[in-house]
């Protein structure tokens, strides 16, 4: 059984909005077996059985014998236009249909080949299971708070960073956190990713809202160690940073701003208090702690070498490198 504080299993990602695809043979195994657990003489009856469990995710199901006749067979022919696609289980019914089996849960999660969002939604193929949580995974989060558009109601999530080589700093922590997909580049900075990365997170974290002004960091992401807390401030000053003669981080939300702020005190980075702009908060770190903030850089890289400051990294070279007497500033 995993350390469930490390990781997030299969079982424990939102049941009604994720639909997943087993193997051949898990999926034969499992169907039959709950026919076997339930007496069922049919798809049908399974069905049944189903619809009825349905009503516990407040959910009305109508399920018949040719869904999960699909269900095993793992596609579905479009009668419009005659296009086989993978035919996923909603995960719900996969841990219904368990509950009548002997079979593990952690023995089905090894033989998920891929999992999304909804029936439409894009596909986590080759997934990374369970999910590690690690300090690239919550600075996901950050990201999206910072130059991210989260809205699971309507569209799929995005990503903008005109950058190419900063943009894709994001790609690979979704990669190395969840698994393959086939990302779009929209206007040649917006990346659209699966609506199913971000329907996990929100779960699992709790997360209300990702919009900028009123995004507000989990509770248990402040709580976490420095590791972690340095992933989150790396992730925000790629995204809503500046590094001239200091370093300085702005936003329109001055919870989460001052949240931020914490997280470099924690660390050991103490900063000048908030500031207020008509348009924008801002604070910058004091200088005297740069060459501290640098070589801890270095030596996360070499564990996360996507928790980069990207091309920004440079610029923090140059403020590292610029004499200064020590001052309290």
């Amino acid at each position: 059984m995993y350390n469930m504080r490390n990781v997030i299993p299969f079982w424990k990602f939102p049941k009604k909005e994720v639909y997943i695809l087993l193997n051949k043979q898990c999926r034969k195994s499992l169907i039959e077996n709950a026919i076997e657990g339930t007496s069922s003489k049919n798809y049908y009856d399974l069905a049944l059985i189903l619809n009825k469990a349905s009503k516990k995710y407040n959910l009305k199901r109508k399920f018949n014998g040719g869904d999960i006749k699909r269900w095993l067979d793992g596609e579905n022919k479009d009668s419009r236009t005659n296009i086989i696609h993978p035919k996923f289980i909603p995960l719900w019914a996969v841990v219904e249909l368990k509950r009548h089996t002997k079979i593990k849960l952690e023995v089905l999660e090894k033989e998920i080949i891929g999992y999304k969002s909804g029936t439409r939604g894009k596909i986590i193929s080759n997934p990374k299971l369970p999910i590690r949580i690690n300090p690239e995974f919550d600075s996901l989060i950050i990201h999206l708070f910072a130059d991210g558009y989260v809205n699971n109601k309507i569209s799929s999530p995005s990503y903008c960073q005109k950058n190419e080589g900063d943009r894709e700093l994001f790609i690979n922590k979704l990669k190395n956190s969840f698994g393959d997909f086939k990302g779009t580049l929209v206007e040649n900075k917006v990346i659209r990713f699966p609506k199913v990365i971000t329907r996990i997170l929100s779960n699992h974290y709790n997360i209300p809202s990702y919009m900028s002004k009123e995004a507000v960091i989990p509770k248990e992401i402040l709580d976490k160690n420095k590791k972690y807390k340095l992933a989150c401030i790396i992730a925000f000053i790629l995204d809503e940073g500046n590094i001239k003669d200091c370093i300085c981080c702005f936003s329109t939300n001055k919870i989460m701003l001052s949240q931020i702020r914490q997280l470099f005190q924690d660390c050991g980075y103490e900063c000048n208090p908030i500031r207020d702009s008509p348009k924008v908060s801002w604070f910058g770190m004091k200088n005297r702690f740069v060459n501290e903030f640098y070589r801890d850089i270095i030596k996360f890289k070499e564990l996360y070498p996507n928790c980069s400051l990207g091309t920004k990294n440079e610029r923090l070279h140059r403020l590292f490198l610029k004499p200064r007497r020590f001052q309290r500033i």
